[in-house]
Parts: C-alpha cells; structure tokens; sequence
C-alpha cells in the first residue's frame, strides 16, 4: 500500500506557532491534562465566569498570532475547567509544534473521551495515529466516524488504505461492499474488488469480477480487453487470444487489442508476427503517442545493444508519422550518441526534434553542448539566436551565446548576452555557469579599460566558485600589475591556482611574477624555473616574465637567454630589444 494521505491539514494556528513558543518556558507543575484520568466537577458561577473568561481571551490572541500568551491562557483555563474538551483539542497542537507528540497525542485522546460524538476531534486524533503508523488504533477511531456519519466516502477510502496496511483484505472487500451501497457498483469498485482477490490469491474470483464486467457492458471493448490482459498475464494464453480476436473482429483498428495481440506473440514466442505487428503498430497514426514512447521503450530493451541497425529501425518506423513533439527524435538521439554515432548525425536528429518542437529546451541545451565541445562557435551563436526567439529565458542560452560571440571576438555582442545571462539568475542557476559567464565578463571589461567593472566581475565571479582556478589567475595577474597595494591578495589568489594546479606553466608564471612584484627575487626564480620545467613551449610574455627573474636574481646570462628567445616571437617589442641592448632589466 502506499503512504496515506491525511483528509485535512493542521489549522493554521498551530503550524506558526513553533518560532513563539520555543522561547516559552514550561512550568514545572504538570497540568491536569497530561493526567490519564477524568476527573467531573461542577463549576461555580464564579469559575465558569473566569473559564469562558480566560478560554476567550486564548482564542483572541491565538487569531492575533500571539501565541506565546495564547498557550498560556489556554493552560490557565484548563487548570479552572479540567474537563474541557476545546481546551484539550487546543494544547494539542500546541504540543505537536513543540516537538511533544505523546503530549499531543494524551490531549486529543482527552477531548475525544470528553466529547466522543465530536467528528473534528475524532478526525484529528484519527490522524495523529496515522502519523504514529498506529493504524490499528486509526481504524478504531475511523470506523467511529464512519459510524456517525454513513454517507461519508472519504471515511471509508481512508478505511481501505488503513486495512490494506494490516494486510485485512476481509475487511477492504466489506469497505468495498459499504461504498457500494452508497455509490452503486461501479466499474471502478469491481476492479479494486478484483485487486484485492489477486492479492488473496482468488484468482477464479478475480476472472469472474471481470466477466460479469463484460457481460454488464457488452458494447464496451475495453472490458474485454481487462480480461485478456488478465488472461494472458495468468497463462491463459489461448483464451486471452480469443478475446482480442473478438474485439479486433468487430473493431480491426482498435489499438489496445493491437497491442494485446503484441503481447501474445511476445508470450508465445512468435517473433516474426510480433516484428511485423510492432512496425504496424509505430507507423500507424492512430498510435497515441504514449503508446509509441511505450513500444519503443519495449522493443530497445529487448534488443541486444549490438542490434543498432535493428533499433534506428524502429526508429525510423515510430518517426515515419508526423510527430506530436520532440520526445521520440530526443530518445533517438540520445540512444545514438550513447551507441557513439558520429556525432554530427546525433546534432543532425536533434536539429529535427526542434524542428518538430522549437521551444524544447532538452534539445537546445545537448545540441548547444555538443556544439560547444566542437568549438563550433558560429553555429552556437545562429543556434542560439534562434532558439531564445522561442525560449527567450533559457539562461543556459544566453550563456553559451554570450561565451562563443567572446571566442569569435565580438565583445560587446558577447557582454550583452552574458548580462542577460545574469539577470536571469536565480537560486537554480548552475554555481559553475555563473562563475565562468562573471570571468568572460571581466575579460571584456579588462580589455575595455574598465578595471573596477573587471575586478567587481571577478569577485562574484569567484562568490559563485571560489576555486575557478583560471579566474583566480587572471585576477592575481591584473591585480599584480594594477596595484602594489593589491599584491598580498594577488599572492594569495595565485598560489591557491598553483596548488590546485601546481604542472600548469601559466599559473606559476603569473605566481613567479607576482612573487617579482614583491621584491622576493629568489623565490620567485624557483617558480620560474617549475615553469620553465612545465612547458617547453612558453609565450614570449611568460619568457620575458622569466628572463626578468632571472636578472633581478643575479643570474644575468640566463636573464639573456630568455630574453633572446622572447624576442625570437616578438619582434617588435621594443622594450624587449632595449633589455637585450643594455643587458639590464627595464621596468615598464
């Protein structure tokens, strides 16, 4: 049986009530309410006054919200009226909110026993024991409510929940017999009938309940189909042909009794006919969708994976009829890519699903990636583009517009898409997305001039991940260069890189220099020679960048070698030339 849903929900009251009163105190005296006794006494005058009095006064700052001072007067008129029933049914979800559900549970037992023909408290009762998994106990309660009030058919769905979960499947057919007594016997209660027969094992019983469901609806083929299913899933095959025969004597189209006849072949081994049904079937355009989805899903997990040509067969046939959506094309796609299918004939199927179904987001975002791990920039951007006309906010979209507009060098297209992409974030947004889409932003800004926009993108950029290594590298490196006030941040940001990538020839470049910047010549010759180590293909800035260290570390012949070589790939880097000329180091 599956979880059991409860027929009401709490007041409201009680569900905002736990932040007040967790800061209540609790006497020390134990209220007469938790006594598992009643105790009946007559009230004066004088003490019914002050009851009424404080019992009213309760419920007008429970509706204030003030609820603190609501559990106290509650307990105060309890302590002059011990026997009464609002007052117990009150505390009670009191206490459940203070995490006291045996309190909870003693309060509701009391009102109940206070004012047993009281439906509210019995239903509230009924389902503290439901939360307790109590059911034994909740039957109890409910069958007392039932008792009260016959026509209530949500009482008695609950009842077949609640005896399904003790496994008294007497007990859910004599439910079933009280509903029908109410509504009449329905097709539905016949089948729930049967259910509970398969589950005793009755399974002539079970055949007969859908029988008489034929013979009541003779026009209706769908009751005749129930019993062939059933026939054929308790191996009576031949019967179960019979009746699909039957229905598809008078009905040839019917697509259900199709699919029957499929699952007789499949039961009788018949493989050739079920092949050739099976196509029938996904070409046919009276196939609901669903059913097609179904039969594909079927078909591909019976087939061997190394029948690849036998299921893009199936394929082709389910997508030989015009489609409701993108759904078959997506399944097809992602199966080919999973069968590593060259990887332009998987984009080729997803460019047809959203041809069928342009808004889809699934099939942008896998075409756009597969895209992405190509580098085919201009593709992305005329897929994006067109796809945003439809989905206007698909933020991955503007993303990975906004990164390729930044590979093919259109800039300001590139930060108007990344600022889109921004605007569009929210508590969902993939951490790792936003974290790249601020770093391209501070790169445009950088190259802009724009360095309190660079470092304000960089310092969200690394909000979002704060171990973007690439990120964490630029930054040191632009602060590096920018501000002698900066450095010790740099530093701390540069070597954070190294030690998550300690191999990589830039980052312990941009380390060394940094390390250059603050006069510390000797460490920073160290790291200049793991990067030299690292990379023997180096740019002439990193080079230069080691040709400096090396100078201003007193290793004046190797401070030319790599200023030499630096010049060998920049040419025209006149100061470059002139540190060669003077064999010096020339700040710039």
């Amino acid at each position: 049986m599956g979880n059991i849903s409860f027929l009401r929900q709490w007041p409201t009251a009680h569900l905002m009530m736990l932040t007040a009163l967790m800061a209540v105190a609790m006497p020390k005296a134990v209220a007469q309410t938790e006594q598992d006794e009643t105790v009946v006494r007559t009230l004066s005058d004088n003490d019914q006054r002050r009851y009424r009095y404080f019992y009213l006064e309760a419920l007008l700052q429970q509706e204030r919200e003030h609820f603190a001072a609501a559990f106290d007067l509650f307990r105060h008129a309890l302590e002059i009226n011990p026997n009464a029933p609002e007052v117990h049914y009150e505390l009670a979800g009191f206490y459940f909110m203070l995490k006291q559900p045996e309190k909870a549970l003693a309060c509701y037992e009391k009102a109940v026993a206070l004012d047993p023909t009281n439906n509210n408290y019995l239903e509230y009762l009924g389902q503290m024991l439901i939360n307790r998994k109590d059911y034994a106990r909740a039957i109890t309660v409910y069958e007392r409510l039932y008792k009260g009030n016959k026509s209530r058919t949500d009482i008695l769905q609950l009842l077949y929940q609640l005896y399904g979960e003790e496994g008294q499947y007497d007990q859910m057919l004599d439910v079933i017999d009280r509903m029908e007594r109410i509504e009449g016997v329905s097709a539905q209660t016949a089948l729930t009938r049967m259910q509970i027969y398969d589950m005793q094992g009755e399974s002539e019983k079970s055949k007969r309940v859908l029988i008489d469901l034929v013979e009541k609806n003779p026009y209706d083929s769908s009751y005749k189909l129930m019993l062939g299913n059933w026939l054929l899933q308790n191996g009576h095959t031949k019967e179960a042909y019979k009746v699909c025969q039957g229905v598809l004597a008078e009905e040839p189209h019917n697509v259900s009794a199709r699919m029957l006849l499929l699952d007789y072949y499949q039961a009788t081994h018949r493989k050739e006919k079920r092949q050739t049904l099976l196509r029938q079937l996904l070409r046919d355009k009276d196939t609901p969708q669903e059913s097609r989805y179904a039969l594909i899903l079927q078909a591909t997990r019976q087939l061997k994976d190394e029948n690849t040509d036998q299921i893009m067969a199936i394929f082709d046939d389910a997508l030989s009829v015009p489609q409701e959506d993108a759904g078959i094309y997506l399944v097809k796609a992602m199966l080919m890519a999973r069968h590593d299918f060259p990887r332009d004939e998987v984009n080729a199927v997803y460019r047809q699903a959203l041809a069928v179904e342009p808004d889809n987001e699934m099939a942008q975002g896998l075409l756009v990636q597969n895209l992405a791990e190509e580098e085919r920039f201009g593709e992305i951007v005329d897929l994006c583009k067109t796809s945003l006309q439809y989905t206007p906010d698909n933020q991955q979209l503007c993303y990975f517009e906004g990164f390729s507009l930044f590979q093919l060098k259109r800039n300001d297209e590139a930060l108007a898409s990344l600022q889109k992409t921004v605007e569009l974030r929210d508590e969902e947004s993939d951490s790792g997305m936003m974290s790249d889409c601020y770093s391209l932003m501070g790169e445009i800004y950088r190259e802009k001039g724009m360095n309190k926009a660079c470092y304000e993108a960089y310092d969200s950029c690394l909000h979002y991940a704060p171990d973007n290594v690439g990120a964490l590298n630029n930054y040191a490196y632009y602060l590096s260069l920018d501000s002698a006030a900066d450095l010790q941040k740099a530093e701390q940001m540069s070597l954070k890189a190294v030690q998550k990538e300690p191999d990589n020839a830039t980052f312990l470049d941009t380390y060394a220099w940094i390390l250059f910047k603050e006069k510390r010549y000797d460490d920073a010759k160290t790291i200049a020679e793991r990067a030299i180590a690292s990379d023997s293909t180096l740019s002439s800035v990193v080079v230069e960048h080691c040709g400096d260290i090396f100078y201003m570390a007193g290793d004046t012949d190797r401070a030319m070698e790599m200023w030499q070589k630096a010049a060998q790939e920049d040419e025209d880097n006149a100061i470059l030339r002139r540190k060669i000329e003077l064999k010096k180091y020339i700040e710039e």
